[in-house]
């Protein structure tokens, strides 16, 4: 009597994480939130690109979704090495895989009309990063429409790839 008990307590409480979890990822994925992280990066690159003509580089800013999404937008317009940071992250939560692919690349989507080269990366953190170079004084950015239709049609995982931001002990101790 006491394993029938136990199995369905473990039942309950596994379906209720997993769907929990299911309506997390409902939310993150769905066309609305979407739409939310194409307004908010706009947004955020807007105060960047401002504050970039004025001083030539801007401090990080910063923007949290409804869904938990974490976006930082760095941008340098000035000298000869243009550059324009994003970083993605979930908050309270470590940052998967899936989010910060489709996010990237839906980023990438509206950035696409631009010739820029991007080097993607995640740090020990979780934090996944976006970098991109080339001219970017007057960038072309697509509307939400045409980057969701290019997302939905052309979707693949990007080649990030793991990045010390700080030297481990040892490279600091051979220094």
């Amino acid at each position: 009597m006491i394993w029938i008990i136990a199995g369905a307590v473990l039942v309950a409480v596994a379906s209720f994480v997993l769907y929990g979890r299911a309506g997390y990822y409902r939310r993150i994925f769905s066309e609305e939130h979407f739409h939310e992280v194409h307004s908010t990066f706009l947004d955020l690159l807007q105060t960047q690109s401002q504050g970039a003509a004025h001083q030539g580089s801007t401090a990080p800013s910063s923007a949290l979704t409804s869904a938990g999404l974490v976006l930082g937008v760095t941008y340098r317009a000035a000298g000869d090495d243009p550059m324009l940071h994003v970083s993605l992250s979930q908050q309270a939560r470590p940052t998967t895989g899936a989010v910060a692919n489709r996010f990237a690349f839906v980023l990438l989507c509206v950035l696409s009309r631009n010739r820029l080269r991007l080097d993607p990366f995640f740090t020990a953190s979780g934090v996944h990063h976006l970098v991109f170079a080339g001219k970017l004084a007057e960038l072309a950015l697509n509307d939400f429409p045409v980057a969701f239709a290019a997302y939905h049609s052309g979707y693949r995982p990007l080649p990030f790839v793991l990045q010390a931001l700080e030297p481990t002990e040892d490279e600091a101790q051979r220094h």
